[in-house]
């Protein structure tokens, strides 16, 4: 159960992370002050400096590491909580299936910016990462892998 909250607390920092860098970075007309926040760290390479780039990197850093953390246990987990072999690998079948859905969420981040989807899919990964804590049983781990999934698909999406 530990292995849950850890990947919460870290899917929750690098929510607060990318949604402090884009919120200045949101506005069209940013400010020098703004600029000057990214340039004067110096051990960021050039590429990271901008907001643009940083908080996308922010986001996806803490979002894959606590997926890792949970997908590296996951069996030991599940089988803990009373789950056969066959019902693991359909749960993980179910988060593996919802790469189907990218090209929609590419088009729909297409449609109304790739903020809101990163802020979405960080705020529903930490959600469901809480969620798994408390769940037992199969078809609580097979939601909760599936809805895991699909928050996976709206951090990079395909266009």
């Amino acid at each position: 159960r530990g292995m849950f909250l850890i990947s919460f607390l870290t899917g929750l920092v690098g929510f607060a992370a990318s949604f402090l860098l884009t919120k200045e970075s949101s506005r069209v007309d940013s400010s020098v002050k703004g600029k000057k926040f990214i340039a004067e760290i110096k051990f960021f390479p050039k590429f990271f400096r901008h907001r643009g780039v940083l908080s996308p990197s922010l986001a996806a850093f803490f979002y894959a590491f606590s997926i890792a953390v949970v997908l590296l246990y996951y069996p030991l987990i599940a089988s803990d909580r009373g789950l056969s072999i066959s019902e693991i690998s359909i749960t993980m079948m179910l988060w593996n299936s919802s790469f189907i859905l990218r090209p929609f969420v590419g088009r729909l981040s297409d449609r109304i910016g790739r903020v809101l989807p990163i802020v979405t899919s960080l705020w529903g990964a930490c959600l469901v990462l809480l969620a798994a804590y408390f769940a037992q049983g199969f078809t609580a781990f097979a939601t909760l892998l599936l809805i895991l999934g699909i928050t996976r698909n709206t951090l990079i999406p395909v266009t």
